[in-house]
């Protein structure tokens, strides 16, 4: 920049030297970022002289620097250096520019990846046992190290030193654990990982990597009773249950759902697999029989309280989301199923009263903004329904059926400029194909010369390149009713 080079070219001034320091440091970032990588190390050189020079009245941001590592410039012209190639130098220069035991650990990771380049392989390996600990980036960068050395016992033996030393980093026994299954020794990782998790201070997570390591395996029935100990060790862990037993359903086709013990726990893993395998009448009732041995563990009641509600089972959503024997549970999840049951049994203020609270409890709750607006919407108050999805997308801006309302908002308003907008927007954040078929399906529709043929043909196609689901299988059923083809 040409005002930087003139301030450089002026001769020294005894009342600016902070200032000429700053700019030195600003025109070789500016040199750097345009590859002029030999000029950018000169002046990141000549900043480290010139900024750690005592001078009165120096600009702040100067300070900020100097604070933050008095050799910046060192380390600046090392990076340099290492864009050039020149790994070697930029890994001394590197370590030259920080005191002894001062470096963060994203500055150990960046000389340790500096010395493998150079293949100073010893080196890497001494900053990485350290780096490792408390840096779970560098593991990759030590697995690297330990390849380019042939040594894939020596990473095992290396990584058992590391978690023996340091018990409490999980990191590490799950590196170990899936360095071992890469070796193919699946028998020795799980064995680790369930003694650790045998252990009186294991959280949560380490019951979760059992499960995944028995569950690789397929020992459906085994990892199932893992699942069933972790959430029975800390309920709150339940939250992970669900996704990772409807990937289980999936591989155990044949098994049927084993006997998991008579806890709460038991009653909720069984019940997430049943539904997983679409046994609703068997899932319905675990649920329920872990709702009656834990009235207060939450994932067990929104699950029931949702299958009711699926089943358009409005007063047994109701009871179970706010059972009468109990004080009512402060949760938006049950506020907002509450809110779609009362909308169900048509009252839709007490429907209003349950899906606000549900947003007092949780501002973000984007299925309680969902159902107010399609309450607003059937209810014939399309302008609160627009202004509670314009809500919506800007609590949420990638949420799909939040955007495809908005834009049947905006066609049914007349505005079809605002509706090719929304449509647009969705094909621009990948929307699913029967969602984008759905509008275009709509946007393309006259009434006044309904073509249904056309309108079906659209939607089957999306269900053909995608998958089926029920909007689009309901709208298609619609448009036979409509010609009279029931």
């Amino acid at each position: 920049k040409l005002p930087d080079r003139l301030t450089l070219l002026c001769p020294p001034d005894a009342a600016l030297p902070g200032i000429v320091a700053l700019t030195q440091y600003h025109l070789a970032e500016t040199l750097m970022s345009e590859g002029y990588l030999t000029a950018a190390i000169e002046l990141y050189e000549q900043f480290d002289a010139s900024a750690n020079q005592p001078v009165e009245g120096a600009p702040a941001e100067l300070g900020v620097l100097r604070r933050a590592n008095p050799r910046a410039g060192q380390a600046r012209a090392a990076v340099a250096r290492a864009l050039l190639g020149d790994y070697a130098a930029a890994a001394d220069q590197f370590r030259a520019a920080f005191a002894p035991q001062t470096m963060e650990a994203a500055d150990v990771r960046q000389y340790a990846e500096y010395l493998l380049r150079a293949d100073r392989i010893e080196a890497a390996l001494t900053a990485l046992r350290a780096a490792v600990v408390d840096d779970p980036a560098a593991l990759a960068l030590l697995r690297e190290a330990y390849a380019r050395r042939t040594q894939p016992e020596a990473l095992v033996a290396e990584l058992r030193k590391l978690v023996k030393a340091h018990p409490d980093r999980r990191h590490l026994l799950m590196a170990l654990a899936d360095t071992l299954r890469e070796q193919d020794r699946p028998d020795e990782a799980l064995e680790l990982l369930r003694t650790r998790a045998a252990g009186a201070s294991a959280n949560a997570a380490l019951r979760w990597a059992v499960f995944d390591a028995l569950a690789e395996q397929g020992d459906v029935a085994a990892a199932l009773a893992e699942a069933t100990a972790a959430v029975r060790a800390q309920p709150r862990a339940a939250s992970d249950a669900a996704i990772r037993i409807n990937e289980l359903a999936a591989q155990a086709d044949a098994l049927a759902v084993p006997k998991l013990g008579d806890d709460f726990a038991a009653a909720f893993v069984s019940a997430l697999y049943a539904e997983a395998r679409g046994e609703l009448d068997a899932a319905l009732g675990d649920f329920a029989r872990a709702v009656a041995l834990a009235p207060d563990f939450l994932p067990a009641r929104v699950r029931l309280a949702r299958m009711h509600l699926a089943r358009y089972a409005w007063d047994d959503a109701i009871a179970a989301a706010r059972p009468e024997d109990r004080a009512p549970l402060e949760d938006a999840r049950l506020e907002t199923i509450l809110g779609k049951a009362y909308s169900g049994l048509n009252q839709p203020d007490a429907a209003v009263e349950h899906l606000r609270k549900a947003l007092r409890l949780n501002r973000l709750a984007t299925e309680a903004m969902v159902a107010l607006a399609e309450l607003y919407r059937d209810n014939g108050q399309a302008d609160r329904a627009l202004r509670q999805l314009q809500a919506l997308i800007d609590a949420d801006p990638r949420h799909e059926r939040g955007r495809e309302l908005l834009f049947h908002a905006y066609l049914a308003d007349g505005d079809n400029r605002a509706a090719a907008r929304q449509l647009e927007e969705l094909r621009r954040l990948g929307a699913t194909p029967t969602c984008i078929a759905r509008c275009v399906a709509f946007m393309e529709f006259n009434p006044n010369a309904p073509d249904t043929a056309r309108f079906r043909a659209t939607l089957q196609e999306a269900i053909d390149a995608d998958r089926p689901d029920a909007a689009t299988v309901e709208l298609i059923g619609l448009a036979y009713m409509q010609e009279r083809r029931h």
